[in-house]
């Protein structure tokens, strides 16, 4: 943007302030244009729609066009200082929404001035992120974890009957319901409650430890109980603390589970058992490969930070909150629109999104250190993988996807390559 000057002053780690001035010619040309506009829209006692002379028109719209015209000024000069400012420090790099901290009345005639708040990924130089003693163990699938595999699979393909209206819930049955869930406190747990949850009853569900509590219930009965939750849960804030749940039963269903045989392999689309066995071995193996690539990863995070002080700024944080609250499996749209705002909620995921955010930016620092540059033809390479594609022959389609998520492709990718270095 022409006519424009900008100045840094830092305010903190994470945190400048930006003060931008533009020129009172650009002003008068934003003047211009916006008076313009207002000419076929204003009505002035005695002028036909858009033939009252324009001095009138800002006399009478003055308060309203300096407000737009500020607006117009604003957004123009915005974008346009924080890339200027970033062209001259090439290691700054801006996160998050501005913050306007003050902003004058355009004015004609006048020089047009504001001042924003701004987040920035914070000067760090890492150190001892190399040769941090990872070690990667051999990966099996041990016969009895394929076979427990294997049933599970017939589980999913089981079809169900709904129970008679006198049956208890059992080991081995589904039931469908409504439960509020209430904290010591007695307050409720969004993202423990729901109108419908279905629960299979079933030892090694990884929701045995609440479903557990409807063993016994009946189709229509209220059911409450009180449990405490694992030492594993999601949520760290609540982690093995005592609930009170207050319950109804929607529905109870009992489960015919299939043969493990090759008429059920062919319903499924397979020659025979055998090749739905080795198919169900390659997916578990996988599984395990990608949990042991997450755990090291953790592990390397955790090395370092122990040896470097990372710090993220507000918006960064706030925007892993949202993005944790999203991957809830809320049932509507209203549930996620309370939780969002829900403070409690907010605040009991905080801890893991401040790490998140102080993973992305170490990822950060790593691929700038060590100069990683993913060049638009991995960026398609890698959208002609994920959408089983020849980069050549399906140039066109590769092309639709890079322009409208290559960015988004090429930092997750200068993430991963981030990753490789830190886990060597």
């Amino acid at each position: 943007m022409e006519g424009l000057r900008s100045s840094l002053e830092k305010i903190n780690n994470v945190q400048t302030k930006l003060s931008v001035h533009v020129d009172a010619s650009q002003v008068n040309k934003a003047y211009a244009a916006s008076l313009q506009k207002l000419k076929g829209q204003a009505t002035i006692q005695g002028f036909r729609k858009g033939k009252a002379p324009l001095e009138m028109i800002e006399k009478v719209y003055g308060e309203q066009l300096s407000s737009e015209v500020s607006q117009n000024l604003l957004q123009q000069a915005l974008p346009s200082a924080m890339q200027e400012q970033m062209d001259k420090e090439k290691k700054l790099k801006f996160v998050g929404r501005p913050t306007i901290d003050h902003m004058h009345s355009a004015k004609r005639d006048v020089e047009f001035h504001f001042c924003a708040i701004l987040e920035n990924l914070p000067e760090l130089e890492l150190k001892d992120y190399k040769n941090l003693g990872i070690k990667k163990e051999t990966i099996e699938v041990p016969q009895k974890e394929l076979d427990e595999q294997m049933q599970r699979l017939t589980k999913m393909h089981a079809k169900t009957k709904t129970a008679e209206a006198t049956a208890e819930a059992a080991v081995g049955n589904v039931v469908q319901v409504s439960l509020i869930v209430k904290d010591e406190k007695d307050e409720v747990i969004p993202a423990l409650s729901s109108e419908s949850r279905y629960f299979e009853l079933e030892e090694k569900s990884p929701d045995w430890w609440l479903g557990k509590g409807f063993l016994k219930s009946k189709k229509d009965q209220n059911v409450e109980f009180e449990t405490k939750t694992p030492s594993d849960f999601p949520i760290e804030s609540i982690r093995e603390k005592s609930i009170k749940v207050i319950s109804s039963v929607k529905d109870l269903q009992i489960l015919e589970v299939p043969a493990l045989d090759d008429d059920f392999a062919k319903d499924l689309g397979k020659e025979s058992l055998v090749q739905l066995t080795d198919e169900t071995k390659s997916q578990l193996l996988e599984q395990k490969q990608t949990a042991q690539k997450s755990s090291l990863e953790k592990e390397a995070m955790d090395k370092v930070f122990a040896k470097n002080t990372i710090e993220a700024p507000p918006s960064m944080v706030d925007s892993c909150i949202n993005d944790m609250i999203a991957r809830y499996p809320w049932q509507k749209k209203e549930e996620y629109d309370s939780a969002i705002k829900n403070p409690k909620l907010r605040e009991s995921v905080k801890d893991s999104a401040e790490r998140h955010a102080k993973e992305i930016i170490v990822l950060w620092k790593v691929a700038e250190q060590e100069k990683i540059e993913v060049t638009d033809e991995i960026v398609k390479t890698q959208i002609a993988e994920d959408l089983k594609k020849d980069v050549t022959k399906d140039a066109k389609e590769v092309d639709k996807v890079f322009q409208s998520h290559g960015d988004s492709i090429r930092e997750s990718l200068t993430r991963q390559k981030a990753l490789e270095v830190l886990v060597g």
